[in-house]
């Protein structure tokens, strides 16, 4: 690896740096919340993704403890107006900060991007995020070879729209989240086998991704974040500030909140989204156990 010719700082998982390595990207993980890909449009990384532009990305992380909008706003982007640059914001944050951010960019002669992602553990590894991007639909096409690398990218509108899109699919997330544990719950009430039971709906109209995600990992007990519990409370949290903005009531929405709040305050808040199961547990004062469930209760 040349790193005179590629020595940009990213920070990225590291099945993901193996790719970025494969295309001429030289990583070097940095303890800051900005994070940048230099790059040149010359070498493999050209050749092989067709990308005959000159780039520099900043590649934006928030810290789970940071908060994603400075106090006061303070951006500062080292470009130059005669270089094509971009900052890519991937964090999940409010829509109106994606807006101040591409103002800033665009009066620094830069360009921005928002474009958070989901897909969880599995996808960042095998490269099947999938990526929701707003801003300018031509420099979003011009970063499709570096989107491909880590999944997929779907235009989703201006500045904010790639939040707003992240948004509606955390809510759609944590109410599917709420239905899958809800249920496993009564199954193992009504004594089914919670194996048998699961198997026997994914394959109908329960089936769902975060069935096949999550379902067998509830069983096990594997609370093993592929997306903690703290960020999806913070995630939710902004969900129900922009229902507020838009004088929208989505009561699934605030259920499922203040459920993975209560494991918040159960110093939970490091495990995985399937703890979920956890608080149901506690309500009903029971405990799945998929082995015996069917037999204790026959």
């Amino acid at each position: 690896m040349d790193r005179d010719r590629c020595n940009g700082p990213i920070h990225v998982y590291p099945s993901d740096q193996r790719r970025l390595q494969a295309h001429h990207l030289y990583p070097n993980a940095i303890q800051s919340s900005i994070l940048a890909f230099h790059g040149c449009p010359l070498g493999r990384f050209s050749q092989s993704c067709g990308c005959s532009v000159r780039y520099r990305l900043l590649h934006r992380r928030i810290p789970l403890r940071c908060s994603p909008r400075p106090s006061p706003p303070d951006y500062r982007f080292p470009c130059r107006p005669s270089s094509w640059r971009v900052l890519i914001d991937m964090t999940t944050s409010d829509p109106s900060l994606a807006v101040e951010i591409h103002s800033a960019a665009t009066s620094a002669g830069c360009s921005s991007i928002d474009a958070p992602v989901s897909g969880g553990d599995r996808g960042a590894k095998n490269a099947t995020l999938s990526i929701f991007a707003g801003g300018d639909e031509k420099v979003v096409q011009k970063l499709n070879p570096i989107f491909s690398l880590l999944g997929k990218v779907y235009y989703m509108g201006g500045p904010g729209k790639g939040q707003y899109a992240k948004l509606a699919n955390q809510i759609t997330i944590a109410s599917t989240m709420v239905g899958l544990c809800e249920g496993l719950v009564y199954a193992h009430k009504a004594g089914l086998d919670l194996s048998l039971y699961l198997s026997a709906i994914s394959t109908g109209a329960a089936g769902s991704k975060s069935l096949d995600l999550y379902g067998s990992r509830i069983l096990k007990r594997d609370f093993g974040a592929g997306f903690y519990v703290n960020h999806f409370v913070k995630d939710l949290g902004i969900c129900l500030r922009e229902c507020q903005n838009m004088t929208l009531a989505l009561p699934g929405l605030a259920l499922a909140q203040q459920l993975y709040l209560s494991l918040k305050a159960y110093g939970e808040g490091d495990l995985g989204t399937q703890a979920l199961i956890l608080a149901l547990e506690r309500l009903n004062n029971v405990a799945l156990n998929s082995e015996s469930s069917a037999a204790e209760n026959a």
